[in-house]
């Protein structure tokens, strides 16, 4: 079976040369909040954004080196979670699971309520087998943001590499209710139905998903 686990934050293509940092504090504003918002730390801002574009560009190494830089200046609570969100990030896609995830649990020492940090540390867990982990993840993600299309995509897609496919419905459903470009929930949930033996209705769902069965 083939799942797609999804992230919780959607990288944006590398902006034109020239650009305005301003597309990343928009298009992050929810991640970034407050950090690095007093008058003062107008340097650490800038700082903070490069970082995120350096992320955007697939430069991780160069990314985590600045962040690990900007993170001697964090003071405030939303200043350390910015950093460390953009540093697990990076740190994930570098292929450095084991540093990802000490990072998102340092995260969580500073704010356990940030939906997003919850499903992606959840992904990394799924990806080392550690399955009990992951679904614990979604569940705090999903009590904390029960409108986050990636952590029910990701929950349905722990349960469908159990072959738990009644479980996986549900949570394959909403994600789709919520986002209807969810195209890795709508494969499983035409997995599912289709080893639940409701051929039909699993044909009719798979028109806009790609699904493989092994």
């Amino acid at each position: 079976i083939l799942a797609g686990l999804v992230l919780s934050l959607i990288r944006l293509l590398a902006a034109p040369r020239g650009t305005s940092l301003k597309i990343y504090e928009r298009s992050y504003k929810e991640h970034i909040c407050s950090a690095f918002s007093r008058p003062e730390q107008k340097k650490e801002k800038t700082k903070l954004l490069k970082a995120i574009k350096t992320y955007n560009e697939d430069n991780y190494a160069s990314a985590i080196k600045q962040l690990d830089a900007l993170s001697e200046k964090a003071n405030s609570g939303d200043d350390i979670c910015a950093v460390l969100m953009f540093k697990a990030l990076a740190q994930t896609d570098a292929g450095l699971s084991d540093d990802a995830i000490s990072t998102y649990e340092e995260l969580l020492k500073y704010d356990k309520k940030r939906s997003a940090v919850w499903s992606n540390l959840g992904i990394l867990y799924m990806k080392k087998g550690k399955r009990a982990d992951a679904l614990r993840c979604y569940t705090s993600a999903l009590e904390l943001d029960k409108e986050n299309p990636q952590a029910w995509n990701n929950l349905a897609q722990a349960y469908l590499t159990i072959g738990d496919w009644q479980r996986v419905i549900e949570p394959a459903k909403r994600a789709i209710e919520i986002n209807e470009k969810m195209h890795q929930s709508e494969s499983a949930l035409s997995i599912a139905l289709f080893a639940l033996g409701e051929k039909e209705e699993s044909k009719k769902n798979a028109e806009n998903g790609v699904f493989v069965l092994a």
